[in-house]
Order: C-alpha cells, then sequence, then structure tokens
C-alpha cells in the first residue's frame, strides 16, 4: 500500500474507532491487518491484542493475530494465542487447524496427533484432517 493511501486508511480506522461507544473487535482486526502489511510490527501486535479483548471478537482476531506472530517466528507466543483462542472459542475447527499447522512446523508431532483427534471428534467427515492424520502416520 503506498504511504499515502496507508495514511488514509489509518485516519479512516481512528475515526471509525473514535466514533464508536465501545472498541469493535473486527474494525481493529481489519487495522492490525493494514499494519502489519506495512510492516509496522508493534502497532499491528497493540491493534491486534485490542482487537481479541473486545466483547464483538470473533475466533478470527486470535487465528489472524496467531498466525501474524508464526510468521515472524514467534512460535510459542502464537500458540499461547490460538490456545487463548480455543478457551474463548471451544468449537472453533479454523483455530484448531491453525494450532495443527503449527504445532506440526515445530515438530510436535505428538501434541498434532492429539489436536487432529480432536478435530475428528468434532467433523468426522474432515476429508483435510483425515489426510493430515494419514501423514502424521508417515512421519
Amino acid at each position: 500500500m503506498r504511504a499515502g493511501r496507508m495514511s488514509a486508511a489509518r485516519r479512516v480506522f481512528r475515526r471509525g474507532a473514535a466514533n464508536l461507544q465501545e472498541e469493535y473487535g473486527p474494525l481493529l482486526l481489519a487495522w492490525a491487518q493494514v499494519e502489519s502489511r506495512s510492516k509496522n510490527i508493534s502497532q499491528a501486535r497493540v491493534l491486534f491484542e485490542r482487537s481479541v479483548e473486545c466483547v464483538s471478537s470473533t475466533a478470527h482476531s486470535y487465528v489472524a493475530w496467531g498466525n501474524f506472530e508464526a510468521h515472524l517466528e514467534n512460535n510459542e507466543k502464537a500458540k499461547t494465542i490460538f490456545r487463548e483462542g480455543l478457551d474463548r472459542f471451544p468449537v472453533n475447527t479454523r483455530l484448531l487447524e491453525s494450532l495443527v499447522h503449527l504445532e506440526r512446523k515445530m515438530g510436535n508431532f505428538s501434541d498434532v496427533r492429539e489436536l487432529l483427534c480432536t478435530l475428528l471428534a468434532k467433523d468426522a467427515n474432515n476429508v483435510v484432517t483425515w489426510q493430515m492424520m494419514g501423514e502424521l502416520n508417515q512421519v
């Protein structure tokens, strides 16, 4: 995003946040993602954290923030974020899948197996989960 457009986007986000009676998670998440793309890591991190603290937060806020941290190789931080998201949204398969991918990347195959079993218990028809379980058994 060009610098001028980035400044305009920031102004819109600030104005939107200022006009709301309470913080709105999806707005903060969108702002965090813009800051992330602009490599403004510290501001993105603050906004991701604010987005998950909102009553209006969704599991997607945790997935996005966890993936942001994983991309920066902050794997333990990402793992903590995914687990906190699962505490708040225990039936969200997207959070579980994100944690599976992270644990696999970290080489924690016993944790991956346990998470995949949890995913299959939630949705026994999930082809991708069965595929990952099959691939895991080759390791």
